[in-house]
């Protein structure tokens, strides 16, 4: 519930650029969907989205671009669906 209260406080604040966590991830599929709904509209209406995530499938469905980060240090920058696929190779090597 807070995490839900947290967004609606941040997106309803109109802001020029957000930076959200992943915890949009851990609500129910209606708040994903509302999430996703969010986003578009803060989108077309050219406000930077800063997405913190592990979830690729968060990636590539809320983000056009991605940055890929070890340790403190860039590891890889472009498009969402190129580091997503990127990230889950170099996880599925080890």
């Amino acid at each position: 519930m807070r995490a839900k209260l947290g967004f609606a406080i941040a997106v309803h604040a109109d802001p020029d650029i957000l930076l959200i966590d992943e915890v949009v991830a851990a609500g129910d599929e209606k708040f994903r969907q509302r999430v996703g709904t969010v986003f578009d509209q803060m989108k077309q209406r050219q406000c930077t989205i800063v997405f913190v995530t592990h979830s690729m499938p968060a990636l590539q469905q809320y983000c056009s671009s991605g940055l890929w980060m070890e340790h403190g240090r860039v590891y890889m920058a472009g498009g969402a669906q190129e580091v997503a696929e990127a990230y889950v190779e170099a996880a599925k090597a080890g």
